[in-house]
């Protein structure tokens, strides 16, 4: 069964998120402390470990969902999500009777 949509976790980007921004604080510690040649290498290596905006985590976050209205008039949503890494998940249904027949 495939997936309705692959996106990317909350608690892993958060995470991820939160690792890039010490590993730059600890970057922008450097400069003007070390070589320019040395403080380059390292943001280079820093450019190269999180290109565009930690893209790397896409992908890992499953989304299954169902929206619609069924023969005896009941609304629903159905969603369900779960990480491959972290395994996060999260569940959300609602029902709501929305058609009870002629003159509702």
């Amino acid at each position: 069964m495939s997936a309705d949509n692959w996106g990317m976790c909350p608690r892993c980007f958060i995470k991820a998120k939160a690792v890039k921004e010490k590993e730059k604080a600890e970057l922008d510690s450097i400069y003007g402390k070390v070589t320019s040649e040395r403080y380059l290498r390292a943001l280079s290596a820093f450019d190269k470990k999180y290109p565009d905006s930690l893209v790397l985590i896409d992908g890992t976050f499953r989304e299954d969902y169902e929206i619609g209205i069924d023969r005896d008039g009941e609304f629903y949503i159905n969603y369900r999500a779960k990480c491959s890494i972290c395994n996060f998940s999260f569940e959300y249904k609602f029902q709501q009777h929305v058609y009870k027949g002629e003159g509702s």
